[in-house]
């Protein structure tokens, strides 16, 4: 908005300029011409110092290739569903197996789905491919993330939900984040598109930096709990599991963690971050190459209030058990809450 109202500055100032020039104002003419010019060049700095620098080179660095397993729940996405394996099989970072889950679907998303896996096996014959149907649906999403982990071979696990999308580089981009030995989530940012796939919003920065501590305003690798006090304490700023890479550890106690996690409704992604940052570093890329599709009836906004805040308190006690939260992540976590 801001942005805006400031071109719209520029515009008038240039019309204005032109005006007194008609009129033979030279001098006038001359100091509007000026202030044009010193107003542009600061609208040019201003656009500089807020940019946020992309590392193209990173989207085509070779990397020693890991077993990546790539989960995708499914349930009812039957119009988008083939458009999201294609969009897997198409990364320039070879995925190690494809396991799709389909959680009872009542639309045309098995046979789609029976289709296509016969086209894969035909057409890309090394691909490692798995269908399991549920017969009666979970009744919660984190029921399929609990499976996906249990049936997932692969060292890494990339849960690629039905109706996202993402570029061909988001994986090879993502996994150079397991570079550092440390890390064990590594995640990109994410353009948001609506249900027809155009794009609404070119970054979730505005909802993970709600309060300009400006974290993602490039690259970083930081350790999990620094991560889970600085920003996660206060609200989940990874908008959407299918940025998100794991890497599986086995010292965790997937079951414990899972049964808490199945408790929300909403906020188990987060509250499964939480746990899992624990255990190591986290990675985050601002090269926006996953595609979150916002739905206008989601869960979250058909969701009541009261349900949702009762969620964030939760997972925020939870982070408190776990680790110090810095007085400055409590002042702002109040804001957060007390604004909801």
């Amino acid at each position: 908005m801001k942005r805006k109202i400031y071109i719209i500055g520029l515009l008038l100032e240039l019309l204005l300029f032109f005006i007194v020039l008609l009129k033979k104002y030279y001098i006038l003419s001359s100091t509007i011409l000026i202030v044009f010019i010193l107003s542009f060049l600061f609208f040019l700095y201003k656009l500089y110092k807020n940019r946020v620098k992309f590392n193209y080179f990173k989207r085509f660095k070779k990397l020693d290739i890991k077993k990546v397993s790539v989960v995708i729940p499914n349930y009812n996405y039957a119009n988008y569903i083939e458009k999201r394996i294609d969009s897997v099989l198409n990364q320039t970072y070879p995925i190690y197996e494809l396991i799709i889950l389909d959680d009872c679907s009542k639309d045309k998303s098995v046979e789609i789905i029976e289709n296509k896996i016969k086209q894969i096996k035909v057409d890309k014959p090394n691909v490692k491919v798995k269908f399991i149907k549920n017969k009666i649906n979970s009744g919660n999403v984190f029921i399929q993330w609990k499976k996906a982990f249990e049936e997932s071979t692969g060292d890494y696990l990339w849960i690629a939900e039905a109706d996202d999308l993402c570029s061909k580089y988001f994986l090879n981009v993502a996994m150079q984040g397991f570079e550092n030995a440390a890390v064990v989530l590594s995640y990109t940012e994410s353009k948001g598109i609506n249900s027809n796939g155009k794009i609404v919003n070119h970054d979730f920065r505005f909802w993970a930096d709600l309060y300009h501590i400006r974290l993602w305003n490039k690259d970083f690798i930081i350790d999990g709990k620094e991560f889970l006090d600085k920003s996660l304490s206060i609200n989940n700023s990874i908008v959407n599991a299918s940025a998100v890479i794991f890497k599986k550890i086995s010292k965790i106690n997937f079951n414990k963690i899972f049964k808490d996690t199945m408790k929300y409704k909403l906020s188990g992604d987060w509250y499964f971050y939480s746990k899992y940052l624990l255990y190591g570093y986290i990675s985050y890329s601002v090269d926006s190459l996953n595609y979150h599709r916002v739905h206008e009836n989601s869960v979250t906004n058909s969701t009541d209030k009261l349900t949702k805040f009762n969620e964030i308190i939760s997972v925020q006690n939870s982070i408190d058990k776990d680790i110090i939260i810095s007085d400055k992540s409590r002042k702002l976590r109040k804001i957060f809450n007390d604004n909801f």
